[in-house]
């Protein structure tokens, strides 16, 4: 299935070019949640709405769909395990560590929902392709908004592959499931640019963009 006739796409931007991640923000508006309603979380403060559903597992679905949902879950596994450690650096401010430690949950959280698609005994490693380049880049980052730039990216490109996996997935119930974890991780794109005090055209866009998506061929599932 295919949502080019329905999700506007942003190619404007690449993974390398400067600026590319300005041009890569959350895409709340596709799947219902609203650009303004990511404004007034991020300008209210308010908490992130966690908004994964309950699945369960679905015995009817391709070894395609398999395939994708473990390794959207492999992310998401390795998202929480290096938002937890970033979480520990030093010179993070005391509101920032728990920002952080808040995203690692809800990542955790849409990694167990996508897996319990798939058969009870599935098992879903950390993807530790992504694990080593999100701790390396934390490891490199010489303070606080260097680190958030790191944080802020990780969450704009899973952001893109999530709207990238809606158009791959060949189950409408696989594809439901994906559609509730793309807000999220736009919310929290969109929270980092706010907290960084980015002019609001780069953190609230007006669409939704595929750029800088993780694919299986660069992060594979080990």
């Amino acid at each position: 299935m295919s949502t080019s006739s329905q999700v506007p796409v942003d190619q404007t931007g690449s993974q390398d070019a400067p600026g590319a991640a300005s041009s890569r923000r959350g895409f709340m508006r596709t799947v219902g949640l609203g650009a303004a309603a990511v404004g007034a979380i991020a300008v209210t403060g308010a908490a992130l709405t966690d908004v994964v559903g309950a699945a369960t597992p679905d015995a009817s679905i391709s070894a395609t769909d398999a395939e994708l949902l473990t390794f959207l879950s492999s992310l998401e596994f390795a998202a929480e395990k290096s938002l937890y450690s970033a979480a520990e650096v030093a010179y993070l401010a005391a509101p920032t560590a728990q920002r952080l430690r808040q995203f690692a949950r809800l990542h955790h959280d849409q990694a167990v929902a996508l897996k319990a698609i798939l058969a009870a005994t599935a098992v879903v490693p950390i993807n530790s392709t992504l694990q080593a380049q999100i701790d390396g880049n934390v490891a490199a980052a010489p303070n606080e908004a260097a680190l958030l730039a790191v944080v802020q990216t990780l969450e704009e490109n899973l952001s893109s592959t999530m709207l990238s996996a809606l158009g791959q997935a060949q189950s409408w119930h696989v594809a439901e499931q994906i559609a509730t974890v793309c807000p999220v991780n736009g919310q929290q794109a969109a929270a980092i640019g706010f907290d960084a005090g980015q002019p609001t055209s780069q953190w609230l866009p007006a669409f939704a963009s595929t750029t800088g998506a993780f694919t299986q061929a660069a992060f594979p599932v080990r």
